[in-house]
């Protein structure tokens, strides 16, 4: 199982927000939720990122908490890298690059 879903798992139960709260608020049905958790479905980065803005709707704080983790020790970050699909890999390159895009500064036309 990928440590971005392990991570999910304990922040739900540190944030007390359960899979039927969740599924509900997400538009989901708890199956999916169940199996997301489980490591049985793996979900888009931008599906995953709506599950995330959802629990932080449920638990204000919980997006940041949650991406918080990353830094530090409680995550290894290229473990975390290895365990994405080349699907969620891709995805993540191509958002890293939108994000690299939009920090740099506009070119002015002559």
């Amino acid at each position: 199982m990928s440590n971005y879903v392990e991570l999910l798992r304990d922040k739900l139960h540190r944030h007390g927000i359960s899979q039927k709260q969740l599924a509900v608020a997400a538009d989901r049905s708890q199956n999916n939720i169940s199996e997301i958790l489980n490591g049985k479905v793996s979900p888009s980065l931008d599906s995953f990122e709506k599950l995330i803005d959802t629990c932080d709707q449920l638990s204000p704080g919980f997006k940041e908490d949650y991406f918080s983790s990353f830094s530090g020790n409680r995550m290894d970050l290229q473990k975390f890298v290895y365990s994405l699909s080349s699907v969620e890999f891709g995805m993540l390159l191509m958002l890293a690059g939108q994000r690299v895009q939009e920090k740099q500064p506009m070119a002015i036309a002559s």
